[in-house]
């Protein structure tokens, strides 16, 4: 792996740091571009609000485009900080030349590397190049205004500075395609669609040298600038109990605040809900993101469990999953029961937590169902959870016997007034319509640039970020809205 020994200064975002080598080459010119309402303005308050409030580092926004007091409410409002504090301190320096002219440029350079050396600034922004330019007649004294740039300010007083420039709509290249060659770095910002949803996105065209993991990243402007990285699966040699969330009244609730926020405070009791799961998910990535948070909960407050896995992922796999929410095996085996094809079970007492279906004969393997659905509640005293995977009837039973015995099972677990959730992997073209219009929740989890979303189908929801975190001592989602 190539490996850089230049300094690094802090892009403002963690998780983008991470993914190039820890940061910006200090003393580097990063040119910034996109569409307007991208987020180029977030991203480099970001740059110079984080340097100020972690680094201690002084920096400069010179606008050309935005008044002062209209910057400082949007800034302030989007990252909760006083900018005027920051001002009066000389950490946080607004320099307003809306109305600049070819004459003054060279005069505004000037004043640029005056506050620069005066404050010591570690960090400059130019908002933006583009107007700067728009300044001159000539396209060749831009070029020079550009050197001059890098020449005086960035190389000499070893500044960072981001310069701004504004892609036109439809557009390929970056203003004049002059910038690009001279910045040490390319960042371009996009704003697109991603399942039809807001879907926000930069790739990094060029950073020299540095090793970049990940050229296109996901990113939101929930609570200001912040990468979304790719999916970590997290997992704890020694996890703690996960803690139970009462169900609210007429709810299902999950162990996720968050979730059970988007929920309403919960799936609805008596319902169905689908979970459609993209085709380049993994077993970890939909369990740790919905699967693991709901079955936790109905296990913390002694709800039983009935699951039907998909084909290749059998008991033993996900039992050593559930086994992160703090429970023990034996816990486990009292409340969670596995329905699998006879050739997958055992028949010991050790696999008594396993139910067995024959896989040939529909109305055999629907009555073992259903008769394990009410031993369960008798046992109990509250009506299991029911996990069905419609991939496992797709491949024993058929599509059309599949949707009659889902059907049929919906039904019961409405009767019993508890939850059946469906999961479908990619399989049937157009089955994962019939099944959202057969359930009352329709959810979609789908991964893009290896970050992984979940969204919803039926209500309607924004795409939310999904990383795992382990504050509490067990692995839990955390779900942040692309914004």
């Amino acid at each position: 792996m190539q490996r850089s020994s230049r300094e690094r200064i802090s892009t403002g975002d963690r998780n983008l740091d991470l993914l190039i080598q820890g940061g910006f080459p200090k003393g580097s010119l990063i040119l910034l571009a996109g569409n307007p309402g991208v987020g180029k303005t977030v991203f480099s308050a970001n740059f110079i609000c984080k340097g100020v409030r972690d680094f201690g580092e002084a920096g400069i926004y010179v606008s050309l485009a935005e008044d002062r007091n209209v910057f400082y409410h949007n800034i302030s409002s989007h990252f909760g900080i006083n900018c005027e504090e920051c001002a009066n301190k000389d950490m946080c320096i607004f320099l307003d030349y809306a109305t600049v002219k070819e004459e003054g440029v060279s005069a505004i350079l000037e004043s640029m590397l005056e506050e620069i050396m005066r404050v010591n600034a570690k960090r400059l922004v130019i908002d933006s190049f583009t107007a700067m330019a728009q300044a001159f007649k000539d396209p060749f004294e831009s070029r020079i205004v550009l050197h001059t740039i890098l020449g005086k300010i960035v190389r000499k007083t070893g500044c960072t500075t981001l310069l701004i420039c504004e892609t036109p709509f439809g557009a390929d290249m970056i203003s004049s395609g002059m910038e690009e060659f001279v910045a040490d770095g390319v960042i371009v910002l996009r704003a697109n669609k991603l399942e039809d949803r807001l879907f926000r996105d930069l790739e990094i065209k060029k950073l020299r040298g540095t090793f970049v993991r990940e050229r296109e990243i996901a990113f939101t402007l929930k609570g200001g600038f912040k990468v979304i990285p790719p999916f970590q699966p997290k997992f704890i040699e020694k996890p703690l109990k996960c803690k139970s969330i009462p169900n609210p009244p007429g709810k299902i609730a999950t162990a996720s605040p968050e979730l059970n926020c988007i929920l309403g405070g919960g799936f609805l009791a008596g319902s169905v809900a689908f979970l459609e799961i993209g085709d380049n998910i993994t077993l970890d990535q939909s369990h740790l993101s919905i699967l693991l948070p709901l079955q936790w909960n109905a296990i913390g407050n002694g709800q039983p469990v009935l699951s039907i896995p998909s084909p290749g992922f059998n008991h033993r796999l996900i039992l050593a999953h559930m086994m992160q929410g703090g429970f023990s095996e034996e816990e486990l085996k009292r409340l969670v029961r596995f329905v699998e094809p006879k050739y997958l079970g055992g028949t010991g007492e050790e696999e008594s937590h396993i139910i067995c279906i024959g896989g040939k004969n529909p109305d055999e393997d629907l009555e073992t169902i259903n008769n394990e659905i009410f031993r369960l509640k008798q046992e109990h005293g509250k009506p299991p959870l029911l996990i069905l995977s419609a991939n496992t009837f797709l491949f024993y039973y058929g599509v059309t016997c599949s949707l009659k015995m889902i059907s049929t099972l919906s039904t019961v677990m409405r009767e019993h007034n508890s939850l059946m959730l469906l999961l479908l992997r990619p399989s049937f073209e157009n089955l994962n319509r019939t099944l959202g219009a057969l359930s009352d929740t329709h959810l979609k989890i789908i991964r893009e640039h290896g970050a992984v979303f979940l969204y919803g189908v039926k209500p309607r929801t924004h795409l939310y970020a999904i990383e795992i975190d382990t504050p509490q001592g067990y692995p839990m989602p955390k779900l942040t809205p692309v914004v």
